[in-house]
């Protein structure tokens, strides 16, 4: 491979770097918005991910025949690349669980609520609807 060849392979491999420690950072902060049960920035996250992912493909379709591990410089920017990707992985896992645990938290919340209704329905018959109570402090 000659200089100018190697010099585009590199360029290419740091572009996948950086896309990868992109991928790392919203791996992140989708954790955060887990904890924080702010579903509309976990499906944003999801989006921006899957864009990130289809650009790393794309990298890698172009560079695969050419990256050569006999470069010192290559070597080392792979395994760099790799060892972000193995953080982003194990976190993407860890949210995963948690989104899992939620599902099922919810799920058990559901069927609480159907199985409420079910009784007040036994008790009070199918017509009769929960009355609400409003107190008025003010009086």
């Amino acid at each position: 491979m000659n200089d100018p060849d190697i010099n585009k392979t590199i360029s290419w491999v740091i572009e996948k770097q950086n896309l990868i420690e992109n991928l790392l950072k919203i791996t992140e902060e989708q954790a955060e918005a887990i904890k924080n049960d702010n579903y509309d920035f976990i499906l944003n996250t999801i989006n921006k991910k899957q864009n990130i992912i289809e650009k790393v493909n794309l990298l890698d379709l172009n560079s695969q025949d050419k990256i050569s591990e006999d470069n010192e410089a290559l070597r080392l920017i792979n395994k760099n690349t790799k060892e972000i990707m193995s953080r982003a992985i194990a976190i993407d896992d860890k949210n995963i669980l948690a989104l899992k645990n939620n599902q099922a938290e919810i799920f058990e919340k559901l069927k609480n609520a159907k199985k409420n209704q079910t009784t007040h329905t036994v008790y009070r018959g199918k017509n009769v609807s929960i009355e609400g109570i409003l107190l008025d402090k003010k009086k």
